[in-house]
């Protein structure tokens, strides 16, 4: 399973600075001469909230309500949009790497490594940037990889013991291990097991596990790894095993 941490952003107000010079420019050419006119644009209304949130390896997706000008949606204008900056820290120093270039909400960022991370947006047209919105935490962890390769009652006899065994990401814990009367494990429908449902994950990813007798009846498996970033990664048997 995947976690998703999410965290709300605040957008400043986005105008045009008191006393600046911004306008557009439209040109026609009449018999060889340009002529031109400007036209000032009017300031542009203030985005509410933005939020970003891990959705899974390496992404950050950020969504916000995007800003208007002139009644328009700022992406859709020429050279309009945003600009989504990574820092490492929630105040002071540089952006991490190159900004994430979007029109709309929500923008993707990829290639986020895991960590905590703070991300914030900028309103962009052409060359004017307005203001950006105030940084806010994510934090970013890829779910461990997890896989049941056997699931087979054990050859013991006179037992109700079952064998399992996969593999998962050396170094991010053990694998828990939940046998269910149902292939959707639940709470409601996990068995006792004696020997504690816990395997070691060796170095080379492999795990085995034989349980505790369990009783008769028909039982599929989950494995479960969570790693130290709180990211969890699962896998549940296709076949059922009775006894």
């Amino acid at each position: 399973m995947k976690r998703f941490a999410v965290i709300l952003l605040t957008v400043a107000g986005v105008t045009v600075p008191a006393g600046a010079a911004f306008a557009a420019w439209t040109v026609s050419n009449l018999n060889g001469r340009g002529t031109g006119a400007a036209t000032a644009v009017p300031a542009i209304s203030a985005a509410a909230t933005a939020t970003p949130s891990a959705v899974g390896s390496s992404k950050v997706r950020v969504a916000f309500i995007p800003v208007s000008l002139s009644n328009k949606a700022l992406g859709s204008h020429t050279g309009g949009g945003y600009k989504v900056k990574r820092y490492a820290t929630e105040t002071g120093g540089t952006a991490i790497g190159t900004a994430t270039a979007c029109s709309t909400s929500p923008c993707d960022v990829a290639d986020v490594p895991d960590g905590t991370w703070y991300f914030d947006v900028t309103p962009v047209l052409h060359d004017w940037r307005g203001t950006s919105t105030s940084r806010a935490r994510v934090t970013v962890a890829t779910a461990p990889i997890v896989t049941i390769g056997s699931f087979t009652a054990d050859t013991g006899k006179g037992n109700t013991k079952f064998a399992v065994s996969g593999t998962a990401s050396p170094g991010a814990g053990d694998v828990k291990i939940y046998f269910c009367t149902s292939q959707t494990c639940t709470s409601a429908n996990a068995v006792r097991d004696s020997e504690g449902g816990r395997a070691i994950v060796g170095a080379n990813g492999t795990w085995t596990y034989t349980s505790g007798n369990l009783g008769s009846g028909t039982f599929w498996v989950t494995a479960e790894q969570t790693n130290a970033a709180g990211a969890t990664g699962s896998a549940t048997s296709s076949n059922s095993v009775t006894r």
